[in-house]
């Protein structure tokens, strides 16, 4: 049978195994055993009660694991059980209200402890990192970039990382100082999370930039870009550094990584509908308009859809062959909603004649001159047609030389009427 005996006020626990095992008296115990004491001074009755029972299983777990020599090296035992434990315990210190450096401390000797009895214990280190970060000081840099390196993998919590990013170039004073940092971060972490990876190569860049080392800047920014198309920051620093480097396709491809991150952004939709258009892609600019549309009738369904989608989308849609008809379905759509424009019945009566319905198109202008005119007339009608808009109906949509004339100098007598 094992002897075990509970340490004294000031003493380490021994544990005796029989003579087929080693005998422990580890050192992680006594300091474990150190802390757990200088913390029950301070804290209620129920942390001494948490406190006293850390110690009693860590001295039961530490006698109570037999581990044989061939097993394991000479330094080191082993409990799932125990390090769970320690992790909870640690766990309570760190979410505590108002935890000071000491509690912290302890956390992170438990948190310790926990790694020492389990190396597979991969689930303390966030906490581990966290609590350093956010309440010790400069002297565990070097353990903190230790549980980096080993914490950061391809679905690690970029959150985490940053805050540990931030905590060691916080203690650094000097450009050069934060400079080498990065540069052996993305040595070492290169590879495991591409955007880790791409928001280094950013902060690399933007010290860069700092000392006017535009080139080097550039590189960074560049390498930050390609390795992570969803890093905006990397691309409006290049976009304000080099704009010739910044190509339409390039552009384009960036606001629809902008669009993807989030679809629900009726402004990053209609940016990426405009620059399509811009670059006379209108079946892509069309469809874009269209998907702009429906997000509107989504976001806001009592609400009428605006002319700034509406409008232009009729137009990228004229100039796609394919497309026409979606023009007569957008003026009869804003039609039933009770809505008047007469750009856009216009462009419907055009779109009509060029797929050969020329019945149909004297239709929508007639039925849309008879509107425009009524409109015109009647002071409070909310939905009025300006002289200009007229005088462009009869030049392009329904030609009367006569008439366009008339309302494009209409502005001007009314003016001198007034006066």
């Amino acid at each position: 049978m094992s002897e075990q005996a509970w340490p004294e006020s000031g003493k380490s626990a021994r544990i005796l195994q029989p003579d087929s095992t080693r005998m422990f008296a580890p050192r992680q115990c006594n300091h474990i055993w150190k802390t757990l004491k200088q913390g029950s001074r301070g804290g209620g009755k129920k942390g001494r009660c948490r406190i006293t029972c850390a110690l009693a299983f860590c001295v039961f777990f530490f006698g109570a694991v037999s581990v044989s020599a061939q097993e394991l090296d000479s330094d080191r035992l082993f409990s799932p059980a125990a390090g769970q434990l320690f992790y909870e315990i640690a766990y309570e210190i760190a979410h505590s209200e108002d935890i000071s450096r000491e509690q912290a401390e302890q956390a992170v000797v438990l948190l310790s402890a926990t790694a020492a009895l389990d190396p597979t214990a991969t689930y303390i280190v966030p906490e581990n990192m966290r609590l350093t970060c956010r309440h010790l000081e400069q002297r565990y840099d070097d353990q903190v970039y230790r549980l980096l390196v080993g914490y950061v993998n391809a679905s690690a919590d970029l959150e985490m990382i940053s805050e540990v990013v931030r905590y060691l170039l916080g203690h650094l004073d000097s450009r050069e100082a934060r400079e080498k940092l990065l540069q052996q971060m993305l040595k070492d972490l290169g590879g495991k999370n591409t955007v880790v990876d791409s928001e280094l190569a950013t902060l690399l860049g933007l010290l860069a930039a700092e000392k006017a080392d535009t080139q080097t800047a550039v590189s960074y920014f560049m390498q930050a870009y390609d390795t992570n198309r969803y890093n905006k920051l990397a691309f409006a620093k290049l976009a304000e550094i080099v704009p010739e480097q910044i190509t339409p396709p390039m552009y384009l491809t960036h606001l629809r990584v902008v669009l993807s991150e989030n679809p629900l952004d009726i402004d990053a939709a209609l940016a990426f509908a405009q620059y399509a258009e811009r670059l006379q892609l209108y079946k892509l600019a069309a469809d874009s308009y269209e998907y702009c549309a429906q997000l509107f009738s989504y976001l806001k369904p009592s609400d009428p859809l605006p002319g700034r989608i509406y409008l232009p989308w009729a137009i990228s849609s004229y100039n796609t062959q394919r497309a026409l008809p979606e023009c007569l379905q957008i003026a009869r759509q804003q039609r039933q909603s009770g809505q008047f424009d007469l750009l856009l019945q216009a462009i419907a009566g055009k779109a009509a004649t060029k797929i050969g319905a020329d019945q149909q198109a004297e239709q929508i202008l007639k039925a849309a001159e008879e509107k425009a005119l009524q409109a015109f007339a009647d002071d409070s009608a909310t939905q009025k047609p300006a002289a200009e808009q007229l005088a462009w109906f009869y030049c392009f949509a329904l030609p009367d030389p006569d008439k366009a004339i008339d309302w494009a100098i209409k502005p001007t007598q009314l003016t001198r009427t007034r006066m």
